[in-house]
C-alpha cells in the first residue's frame, strides 16, 4: 500500500514538472524580451499580417510610463521618392523601432564619435524629408523638455547640443560612412546638426529594409504647398503634417463598460474611498438628485458621478494625496500613472489601461506644479472627450492629474472600455478634411495647423463613437482642436 502511495506522488511530481516545463517553453517562445536582440521568430510570425488572420492578433498601443520614449509616428524616405509611415498601433512598428532605439540612446548618452555640429536652417531641415534624399523622420505624441527626453529614454544627463530645449521630433541622415541627426526646438525653431562615424548601425539598410512600398498614399504638407499662408483663409500648415490622400475606413468603437458607481454598490465605493485615503466609517458624505456622492474631509473632496467620473480636489496646493518621489516632473509623472493605474485595477473592468498623454511635458521644476493631462487610446486612436457635467464645467481629457508641492492636489478621471463594432465608416479622405476644416473658418485671425489625425470624439449624447478627422491648430498662441466627420465639422471648446 505504501509503494502504491509513493509510485502516485512520484506521477504527480512528474505530471506538474511537464506541465511547468510546457508553460516556461511556451513563455520563452513567445516573449520578445528573452530573445537575443529582442528578435523573436513566434512573436514575429503574430506580426505577420497573413498568420494574425489567424490568431486575432492586434497591438493596443498604451502610454504607461514604461512606453513614454516611444514615438507616435516613423516615416521612412527613400531618395527616390517613396514613402512609408509607420504609427504606434500599426503592425511592424516596434520591429523598426527596435532598429532606430540604439541610434536615440547612443546620440543622447553620447557613445557615438561626434565628427561635426552645427546649426542649419528650417530649410534644411524640411528638405531632409522632400524625397530627394534618404531618411528617417520620427515624431512623438508631445513635447519634452530637453532632459525629461533623456530620462523618459534612460539618460539621466542626455548630451543634446545647445539651443535645444524642447524636442518632438529629429530626423536622421545615412551617409557612406554614419548619419547626421538633425534636431528640431519646436519653440525657438533652431536646427542642429550633428554627424556621427564609425557607430557601427547602417541607417540606409533600416531605410531600404522597411520601405518596401511603390505606392504614393500621403505627402508631407511641405510638398503640396500647405505651408505657404493662403489669402483668403489666413491658415497655413506646419511643414510636417502628413496628409493622406486615400479614404481611412475605421471601425467606430463601442462603450463597453462603465463601472457601477451608484451608492448601493458599497464595497467599490469603499475601496475607492481608502485609495484616496479616506476613513469610509468616518467620512461625511451627501448624495445630489441625480445621483453625484460628495465625500468631505477637512482638507479635500471626493465626488463620484454615475457616469464613470471621480473627481478629487484639495482645499489648497499644500493638501493633498502624498507621492512617494515627486521631485522632479519625470518622477511625479510616474507616481502619478501609478495611482490612476491603482485607481483603475480596483475598478476591475477586465481591460487593461490604454492611454496617451495629451499635453506637453516641459519642465515647470522652479515651480514645482505639474498638470498631466491624459486621454484613451484605442484601437491606435486617441479618444477625445468633450462632456459637460456640472454648470459651468466641461470635460476635456479622460485622465487629468495635478501635482503640487510632492502632492495630488487635483484628480479627475472618467472610466471606461471600449470594443469594436461589427462594421465600419468610410471617413473623408484628408484633403477632405483640410477643404471642410476651410469652410469652417469664420474670423481672420492667422491660424497654423500642427497636426491632422483620426480620433474618436467622447461626448455624453451615444453609446457607439463614430470616428472622425482632427485638426490641431494653433491661433494667437491658444491651441484649437476642430472635430470633422462626414456629417459636418466644430470646433470643442477648451478650458
Amino acid at each position: 500500500m505504501r509503494m502504491v502511495l509513493v509510485e502516485k506522488i512520484k506521477t504527480l511530481i512528474i505530471y506538474i514538472l511537464v506541465l511547468n516545463s510546457l508553460f516556461l517553453t511556451s513563455k520563452i517562445w513567445f516573449s520578445e524580451k528573452l530573445w537575443p536582440s529582442g528578435y523573436n521568430f513566434f512573436v514575429s510570425l503574430t506580426n505577420n499580417n497573413l498568420f494574425a488572420g489567424f490568431t486575432r492578433y492586434k497591438r493596443q498601443y498604451s502610454y504607461p510610463k514604461e512606453n513614454l520614449s516611444i514615438p507616435k509616428v516613423i516615416t521612412l524616405c527613400s531618395d527616390s521618392n517613396n514613402k512609408i509611415v509607420f504609427y504606434n498601433s500599426d503592425t511592424g512598428f516596434f520591429e523598426v523601432f527596435s532598429e532606430i532605439k540604439p541610434i536615440i540612446e547612443g546620440y543622447l548618452n553620447g557613445s557615438f564619435q561626434k565628427a561635426q555640429q552645427s546649426n542649419v536652417t528650417l530649410d534644411d531641415y524640411y528638405y531632409a524629408i522632400s524625397g530627394e534624399i534618404p531618411a528617417i523622420y520620427v515624431d512623438y505624441q508631445i513635447a519634452y523638455s530637453a532632459p525629461l527626453f533623456g530620462q523618459v529614454n534612460g539618460v539621466n544627463l542626455p548630451q543634446l547640443p545647445d539651443g535645444i530645449d524642447v524636442i518632438k521630433n529629429f530626423i536622421i541622415i545615412p551617409h557612406d560612412i554614419g548619419f547626421s541627426i538633425l534636431v528640431k526646438d519646436p519653440k525657438s525653431n533652431a536646427v542642429v546638426r550633428t554627424t556621427f562615424y564609425d557607430t557601427g548601425i547602417d541607417v540606409g539598410k533600416i531605410i531600404d529594409k522597411y520601405n518596401t512600398t511603390t505606392e504614393e498614399n500621403f505627402f508631407f504638407a511641405s510638398e503640396l504647398n500647405l505651408n505657404k499662408t493662403l489669402p483668403e483663409t489666413n491658415i497655413t500648415f506646419d511643414p510636417m503634417v502628413i496628409v493622406f490622400s486615400d479614404y481611412e475606413e475605421v471601425p467606430p468603437a463601442i462603450i463597453s463598460n462603465i463601472p457601477d458607481l451608484r451608492e448601493d454598490n458599497v464595497d467599490l465605493l469603499n475601496k475607492i474611498l481608502r485609495h484616496f485615503s479616506y476613513n469610509p466609517k468616518s467620512v461625511r458624505r451627501y448624495i445630489d438628485t441625480s445621483g453625484v456622492i460628495t465625500y468631505v474631509e477637512n482638507n479635500s473632496s471626493l465626488k463620484i458621478y454615475p457616469i464613470g467620473l471621480i473627481e478629487y480636489s484639495s482645499i489648497s496646493n499644500n493638501k493633498g494625496i502624498e507621492l512617494n518621489d515627486a521631485q522632479s516632473q519625470y518622477s511625479a509623472l510616474n507616481e502619478s500613472i501609478d495611482f490612476a493605474q491603482n485607481l483603475w485595477n480596483i475598478l476591475n473592468l477586465g481591460e487593461s489601461l490604454n492611454i496617451a498623454l495629451s499635453n506637453d511635458l516641459v519642465d515647470t521644476s522652479t515651480k514645482n506644479e505639474y498638470t498631466f493631462n491624459l486621454d484613451y487610446y484605442y484601437g491606435g486612436n486617441i479618444v477625445l472627450v468633450d462632456i459637460p457635467y456640472e454648470q459651468n464645467k466641461r470635460l476635456n481629457h479622460a485622465l487629468s492629474i495635478t501635482v503640487q508641492n510632492g502632492k495630488i492636489t487635483k484628480f479627475s478621471f472618467l472610466a471606461r472600455t471600449f470594443e469594436d463594432s461589427a462594421k465600419k465608416v468610410d471617413l473623408m479622405d484628408t484633403i477632405g478634411a483640410i477643404d471642410s476644416f476651410y469652410e469652417q473658418k469664420k474670423d481672420s485671425s492667422m491660424e497654423k495647423v500642427e497636426e491632422i489625425f483620426i480620433s474618436y470624439l467622447l461626448d455624453e449624447r451615444a453609446q457607439i463613437i463614430d470616428p472622425c478627422w482632427t485638426i490641431k491648430s494653433k491661433s494667437n498662441g491658444m491651441t484649437k482642436i476642430h472635430v470633422i466627420a462626414n456629417g459636418g465639422s466644430h470646433e470643442l471648446e477648451q478650458d
